[in-house]
This record gives C-alpha cells, sequence and structure tokens, in this order.
C-alpha cells in the first residue's frame, strides 16, 4: 500500500506543473502582441520583476488574469548608457554616442617674413643683430631678439597687420633703414639695404677655431688709418666705427665709408685694463672675407689669489673691491677645487683691494699684479663693518661745513675711507673693525690740521664718534 505523503508529493508536483504550463502559455500570447523587453535597471523597477510563476506558487492554485502592465521603461541599449527617465510623457531619446577626447589641434605657427640685409651693394651682411619695428601706428616690434642674421645675410621678422614702414635697427652697427611694407607684398623678397660698404670677415685663434678665452672679452673697432709715419692720425680724424662681433663663431661685420683707408683693430678686455692685440692695416682694401688672426692675449694679464675666513653661510657672495689709479672696480671670485678664491685676468699695475660679503668685510691691502703671474695674497678676514662719524665744530659749536676728515692706520699710514656730508657731520659707514687715527682738515680755515690726530678704536657693528672742536 502507497505511503499517504508520497501521494500527496505527486499531487503538489502535478499541480505545480499544471500551473506552470499555464503562465507559460498565457505570457506566450501577450509576448505576440508587443516584445519582451529586458528588465530595466535601477532599484525603483525592482519590484515589477517579480516573475509571476513565484507569486502564482506563493498563491493559491487559481490562476488569475494577469494584470495589465504599464508601459515599461526603455531599457539601455548598452552599457554605460543612463537609464530611461521616469515620466511617460517623454520622448525616448536617441542613441548616446559613445564619448570621446575631443581632438586638440596644434596652434598654427606664426606668420614670419624672410627678410635679407645687405650694404647698400647689395652684399648680404652675416651675423649682424637686428631688431624690426612699425613707425606707424599701432607701434610693434616685429622680433624677438634682437636677432642675428644668418651666413647668407637672412633673418625673420613678424609681418604686420595693415600697411605700414618698417625701422629696421642694427644696435651694434649703429645703423638703420626704413622699409615701407604692403600685406600682398608677404610672399615677395625683402631686402633691407643699409647705407656704407660691407666689411666682413672673422676672428681665429691659432689653434683655427674662434678665439675664446675665459674672463677675456675681445673688442674689435675699424678705426682711421695710420698716417705714412705709423702716427696715429690724432682726435681730428674720423672716429672709430662700429663692428657687430659674434662671439661663439667669430664672425664679424661692419660697415665702411666710401672715402678714407681704415685699419682694424683687436683687443682684449679683462676685468680691468684693456691691451691692444693687432692690428690690420688698410682692410678696406682687402678682399672679403677678412680673416684676422689673435694671438693669445692671457700673457698680458695677471690674476690674484687668496683665502676668505668669517664669511657666514648661506650669506651674499663675496667679491674683491679694487681701487687703480682712482678707479673703482668689483671683482668676482671664483672657487678652486683647493679652497681658494680666484680672480682675473686684471691688468698689470698696483691695486689697493678688500673682500666684501654683504655687511662683512676685510681690511684694505696693496698688491702688485704682474703681467703671465698670479699674486697671492694671503688670508682675508671678514668682519662686520663699523661705522665712524667725525664732528668737526667751530669755536661757536656749529658744525664746520667745509672740513674734510682722512684716516690713517696706527702708524700714520693712510687708510682708504668714504667720508660722507652728513647733518652729523662726516659719516664713513664701511670702516673695518680696528684703532685708526683720525686727521681733520679745514680749507676754509687755513687748511692746516685741527686739533689731532684723535685715536679711535671702531668696533664690529657699531657707531663711534669723534668729535674735533677749534681752539
Amino acid at each position: 500500500m502507497v505511503a499517504a505523503d508520497r501521494v500527496y508529493g505527486a499531487v503538489a508536483l502535478v499541480a505545480v506543473l499544471v500551473v506552470g504550463l499555464l503562465v507559460f502559455i498565457l505570457r506566450g500570447a501577450g509576448s505576440s502582441a508587443e516584445p519582451d523587453l529586458p528588465p530595466p535597471a535601477g532599484p525603483a523597477v525592482e519590484a515589477l520583476a517579480v516573475p509571476a510563476d513565484a507569486a502564482g506558487a506563493a498563491s493559491a492554485p487559481e490562476v488569475l488574469p494577469p494584470p495589465s502592465r504599464p508601459k515599461p521603461a526603455r531599457a539601455p541599449a548598452a552599457v554605460g548608457q543612463q537609464p530611461a527617465r521616469a515620466s511617460d510623457n517623454s520622448r525616448a531619446d536617441p542613441l548616446p554616442m559613445a564619448a570621446a577626447s575631443p581632438v586638440v589641434l596644434p596652434a598654427p605657427p606664426p606668420r614670419e617674413v624672410l627678410a635679407t640685409l645687405t650694404d647698400e651693394a647689395g652684399i648680404p651682411l652675416p651675423g649682424a643683430s637686428v631688431t624690426v619695428q612699425t613707425l606707424s601706428s599701432p607701434k610693434r616690434v616685429l622680433t624677438s631678439g634682437p636677432v642675428r642674421t644668418d651666413a647668407e645675410g637672412r633673418f625673420r621678422f613678424e609681418p604686420p597687420e595693415a600697411s605700414n614702414f618698417l625701422h629696421v635697427w642694427c644696435p651694434e652697427l649703429q645703423a638703420s633703414a626704413r622699409h615701407p611694407w604692403r600685406p600682398e607684398d608677404a610672399d615677395l623678397p625683402v631686402i633691407i639695404r643699409l647705407a656704407g660698404r660691407a666689411l666682413v670677415g672673422r676672428l681665429v685663434a691659432h689653434s683655427g677655431a674662434a678665439p675664446n678665452w675665459p674672463g677675456i672679452n675681445l673688442k674689435v673697432v675699424v678705426a682711421p688709418a695710420l698716417t705714412s709715419s705709423g702716427a696715429d692720425p690724432g682726435p681730428a680724424a674720423a672716429g672709430g666705427l662700429a663692428v657687430s662681433l659674434d662671439r661663439e663663431t667669430g664672425d664679424f661685420v661692419a660697415l665702411l665709408p666710401a672715402v678714407g683707408d681704415r685699419d682694424l683693430t683687436v683687443s682684449a678686455l679683462g676685468h680691468t685694463g684693456t691691451r691692444l692685440l693687432c692690428r690690420v692695416p688698410l682692410v678696406n682694401r682687402q678682399p672679403p672675407p677678412v680673416i684676422v688672426l689673435v694671438p693669445d692675449p692671457r700673457g698680458e694679464f695677471g690674476a690674484l689669489s687668496l683665502r676668505l675666513e668669517g664669511e657666514v653661510a648661506d650669506g651674499p657672495p663675496a667679491y674683491l673691491e679694487a681701487y687703480m689709479s682712482r678707479t673703482a672696480e668689483r671683482l668676482p671670485l671664483t672657487a678652486t677645487p683647493g679652497g681658494e678664491q680666484r680672480t682675473g685676468p686684471l691688468a698689470a699695475g698696483r691695486y689697493e683691494l678688500r673682500a666684501v660679503a654683504g655687511d662683512r668685510l676685510s681690511g684694505w691691502q696693496t698688491a702688485a699684479v704682474e703681467a703671465g703671474q698670479v699674486h697671492a695674497l694671503g688670508v682675508l678676514g671678514l668682519r662686520e663693518r663699523g661705522t665712524l662719524c667725525v664732528r668737526p665744530l667751530l669755536a661757536d659749536g656749529s658744525l664746520s661745513r667745509s672740513a674734510r676728515a682722512r684716516l690713517e692706520s696706527e702708524r700714520g699710514v693712510p687708510v682708504r675711507a668714504d667720508f660722507r656730508a652728513d647733518p652729523q657731520g662726516l659719516v664713513a659707514r664701511d670702516v673695518f673693525p680696528g684703532r685708526y687715527r683720525v686727521v681733520v682738515a679745514d680749507p676754509a680755515g687755513g687748511g692746516g690740521a685741527w686739533i689731532g690726530p684723535i685715536f679711535i678704536d671702531v668696533q664690529e657693528g657699531g657707531l663711534h664718534e669723534a668729535v674735533f672742536r677749534r681752539p
């Protein structure tokens, strides 16, 4: 005899199969009128995605007709598509195109005009610096430079937007030209002619390369030719002509006047002093290009070496303040691997020197520099500078405005000090700490020394006063 639980299980299984078959038939009939769409995404419509057979299995075996379904929201056509809007009255959006990064086209290069710089005979001027600007309004500079012409004398500039007059200026040649401009001539050759005859040449060292020595600059001048006796023509003759020199290649160019013989001179400029290296006579009669052999000028100059003490870490860089023939020079210092400082090239002669680094300085020293030699100054100690105020008073106690002060060492050796007139007296703000003699003279009062000398000790960073009274 079959067990009762097996009978009930079989009946339930048959009932479930019958209900599932009816639901499948009903859904197939509905799909013939309207295509079935995939369920829309989003939590708002998840409740509508419950299968009808699951609902029927949870309820009584009675099968109810399916309720009229609302118009389903349009499902996304591809991954990444935005969900459909909830409003039924809105139109369906067209399929969005795939997102793509915008294509950035490179900016077209600015339009430029190719021009050629020549002398009055049409000979190109290579290596000349050029600046082009408009003369009429709106005034603009059309070159980013100045620019240099190439080996063919060519250069480029930005064309004006409308008709204008161009001012072409060569600062190193001290020459200029005026050129009319029309936009319709932008594709035509532009030739700028300067007054004078071209002198084109090159400076070369003994190695055959362009002359280049650290710290030494070369100066090229086209000067009036020497007289038949070899003497300088003097100031009555025309002055020297400007020369444009390319220091990297050694190329130079100049504009010669139509009349008169000319010589070309090459001089070396160090940190101090100038030395004549060579002279080419009657250069205007030589065919271009003129090749000038320049000797090594380093033997014409000397140098200084020293060591510094008392420098402040991360402080201002030190330099040498030098006086020679009443001329002040500021000489840069270069550190060497051995810890020394060097400066040069310097012209031979006698110098008064001191090291300066911000508010710190050393005492004055005298050095004789010889050509081709390195003079060792030794150790220069840096200390914070002091200030000295000298008050020369007249008999009535007022301050003398004609008095002059002089600073000397303890042994009476003059010490350089820059005294400036001040409402309080004569003030020197850059005195190295130490013991000094102060002497005051008044030219308006007979020119003799007043009371003194007065000995005074100048301390680091302090203000010190020396008072002189006429008896």
